[in-house]
């Protein structure tokens, strides 16, 4: 009775811990490549009909990972919307351009709030996460620290945290897959703004400013 008293989530059963989860919640933290992380990634493209990433930074590199999964995925009908950020200057003008451009069935924009100039820093983005809708309508997240960079999938050291459905039972308020799909929306519609040339124009100002401080 405490649980509910607390309005605490609830495991629906138990579910073992896997490290190349499937249909298993899985955690994936082993430092350097991870291929159990990058497969997972592409069945869940292959199973799912809407797809939505949040990411802080970018990297070109990624798309070798990626791109056949995402063009397969835009191919048979699914929606993809991508939310990337400026934050730190990491991800240069140019990757946005590239991304923009190489994965044109997407929806791509940059967290920024439409009152602030785009030469301008907006509040810090820091978010990494992959949300799925499969085809059957139950959903799958990643969450962790991996951004939507090659680094981040081939070097770096990293925790993420897959969940494969809804398996918790929420009190007080929806499930956590629609409470995250729901941020994300309010994000991309209302807090950000698409690669356009004029934003590029704004913020390749910013970056080369920063740079010239830098160097």
């Amino acid at each position: 009775m405490e649980g509910f008293d607390k309005e605490a989530f609830l495991e629906s059963g138990p579910q073992p811990l896997t490290e190349n989860g499937d249909d298993h919640p899985a955690v994936f933290f082993a430092p350097g490549q991870n291929p159990d992380l990058i497969n997972l990634i592409h069945r869940e493209f292959g199973r799912s009909e809407e797809a939505w990433i949040a990411s802080a930074f970018f990297t070109p590199g990624v798309i070798n990972l990626f791109l056949s999964a995402f063009e397969r995925f835009l191919s048979s009908g699914g929606a993809l919307r991508i939310l990337l950020s400026t934050m730190g200057n990491v991800t240069r003008p140019e990757y946005l351009r590239h991304l923009r451009d190489e994965v044109s069935g997407a929806e791509v924009k940059v967290y920024h709030p439409s009152d602030i100039p785009f030469d301008q820093k907006p509040p810090e983005f820091h978010v990494k996460t992959f949300l799925f809708r499969r085809r059957g309508g139950t959903g799958a997240m990643i969450i962790g620290s991996s951004n939507l960079t090659q680094a981040a999938f081939s070097r770096n050291v990293e925790w993420n945290y897959f969940s494969p459905g809804e398996i918790n039972v929420p009190f007080g308020g929806r499930p956590v897959f629609d409470k995250l799909r729901g941020e994300f929306e309010r994000c991309f519609t209302e807090e950000a703004v698409p690669v356009s040339e004029d934003f590029l124009a704004g913020y390749e100002k910013r970056w080369e400013e920063c740079a010239a401080l830098q160097g």
